[in-house]
């Protein structure tokens, strides 16, 4: 398992407090079979040249945390960016990050906006040369039609799902489990914040799938896919 998005940097955002919890979901990501991280703390346009120095510093820190670990864990670091009409210019100025310095952005938005807003968002960062990949689609209004999921992949978006969304039941799972019959959805990630919120869980996960859309077309999702997202290999 590969994990393209996971706050597992501590004292940076929203995700992991400090060097403990960073420690136990390290931990946790290892025992549930994840073998390669890749972190994506929040951005947003105007975050201070401080507090990216600092994210540096801890992601040195935690690379060391994983070795602690286990000798086969790896971490890469990234960004999950929150776009705005400033983006592409933070990325252009090397402000923003990508994921692990390839051309492959994480998105996200405000849940509630339009679709046009994201297509836009998407052409702009293309011709811009980035490939976006949208973070945990399943929260957007604006992408609870397959339709507009679709459109998106067929310009070449890539859709991200959170790995804890699938879980339990309901309609967005039954939804989000037909996109995958259909080719729509690209990658599973934890979207990790901590130990007791939104865990780097995947084992039931990767069971639930493996059961209700085939083993092979879960590994693209959680293995192959996020193997190139890494590299900075294009997805076809």
């Amino acid at each position: 398992m590969i994990d393209i998005h996971s706050h597992i940097l501590y004292g940076v955002d929203d995700g992991s407090k400090d060097a403990s919890t960073t420690q136990n979901m390290l931990a946790l990501a290892y025992a549930e079979g994840i073998r390669t991280i890749l972190a994506t703390p929040h951005y947003h346009t105007g975050m201070s040249p401080a507090l990216a120095e600092k994210k540096q510093r801890v992601f040195e820190i935690t690379k060391i945390l994983a070795q602690i670990t286990a000798p086969d864990f790896q971490l890469f670091l990234g960004g999950e960016l929150y776009f705005s009409s400033a983006t592409i210019q933070a990325l252009d100025k090397g402000l923003a990050p990508t994921l692990n310095q390839t051309p492959y952005v994480l998105i996200e938005f405000p849940v509630y906006i339009e679709f046009s807003y994201i297509m836009r968002a998407v052409q702009d960062l293309q011709n811009a040369g980035y490939w976006p990949i949208l973070a945990h689609i399943e929260r957007y209004l604006a992408l609870k039609s397959q339709q507009n999921i679709a459109e998106l992949s067929d310009l070449g978006a890539l859709m991200q799902v959170n790995a804890s969304t699938l879980i339990g039941g309901g309609k967005m799972p039954r939804f989000l489990f037909k996109c995958m019959k259909q080719g729509l959805i690209d990658l599973i990630a934890t979207d990790a914040h901590g130990i007791n919120h939104r865990p780097p869980e995947i084992q039931d996960t990767i069971l639930l799938l493996d059961k209700k859309i085939g083993k092979t077309l879960r590994e693209e999702m959680t293995e192959l896919k996020p193997k190139k997202v890494i590299k900075g290999e294009v997805i076809k």
